[in-house]
């Protein structure tokens, strides 16, 4: 009879309390195995065991809910990161990051441009910043809607954007950069009664095998916007075969500018060694 009943009294003790705990072991085991938070343990009972498995099971919501906070502020530096907060487009990280894989992928199907608004200082001058905002908003909404989806279109900062266009040659581009600078030419921006006018300048580079890196690229198509800048703004200019050319221009340009800059500055001095025989 005493056997018998240590029996039952073993069986009782498995089924209440031993199964459980082991459910419980198990459960916590499989979660340090696989770093899954999602499966629940349901363990209902009225007991300790089961105010166990409660304060266990609201531990574990409360891990779920602190690791899905944890990924909304990751993603949300992520996107911060990597994008302009005024106008929601990816930002100059971005542009370089994209430039690095075609680089390395040995793309040369593509065209980068810059491009950098005319008379957008004035906007600013004579209704403020919030205008300044307001138009760049509107321009970055131009230029989504004037390219494809697979394109990207990068804000650089202040008034100068950047359009990377995959699968494309010369002559789209060059129709592309001139459908956008007509839209930005009759862009009608109104801010409180006051109307104002702009325009782009536009630099396209068509990627070849001549460009060897990422710093040369963005140099050739920055020569080219500066170019289309100096034929009289809100122009386009074209760049392929003939980039090594621009970029020299635009160094004889840069010692131009600062040599008239420092006569107009009166910057010279004049040193004299008078020759005195000995």
């Amino acid at each position: 009879l005493f056997c018998f009943v240590a029996f039952v009294i073993w069986i009782l003790l498995r089924i209440v309390v031993v199964h459980p705990l082991l459910s419980l072991t198990r459960h916590v085991t499989e979660i340090k195995q696989t770093g899954d938070m999602n499966k629940l343990l349901e363990i209902e009972r009225d007991d300790e065991i089961g105010e166990l498995a409660t304060a266990f099971f609201a531990m574990q919501t409360a891990l779920l809910e602190r690791d899905d906070e944890i990924k909304e502020s990751v993603a949300n530096l992520e996107y911060q990161a990597t994008h302009d907060a005024l106008t929601g487009l990816q930002n100059r990280r971005i542009l370089y990051e994209m430039l690095d894989k075609l680089n390395d992928a040995d793309s040369i199907g593509y065209c980068i441009c810059i491009m950098d608004l005319d008379g957008f200082k004035s906007v600013n001058d004579t209704s403020g910043h919030a205008a300044g905002d307001a138009l760049l908003v509107q321009v970055a909404t131009l230029l989504i809607e004037s390219v494809y989806d697979t394109d990207i279109v990068i804000r650089l900062g202040g008034d100068e954007f950047a359009l990377i266009l995959h699968d494309c040659s010369g002559d789209t581009a060059q129709r592309v950069c001139e459908r956008i600078r007509r839209g930005v030419e009759s862009l009608m921006f109104c801010w409180e009664g006051m109307h104002h006018r702009i325009g782009v300048s536009i630099g396209a580079l068509s990627v070849s095998n001549a460009v060897s890196n990422v710093s040369e690229i963005l140099q050739i198509a920055d020569a080219a916007c500066f170019s289309a800048k100096e034929r009289g703004r809100n122009n386009v200019y074209m760049v392929a075969d003939d980039a090594p050319r621009v970029t020299e221009e635009r160094r004889e340009r840069h010692w131009a500018k600062r040599l008239a800059t420092a006569i107009e500055g009166d910057e010279f001095l004049l040193f004299t060694q008078a020759i005195v025989p000995l």
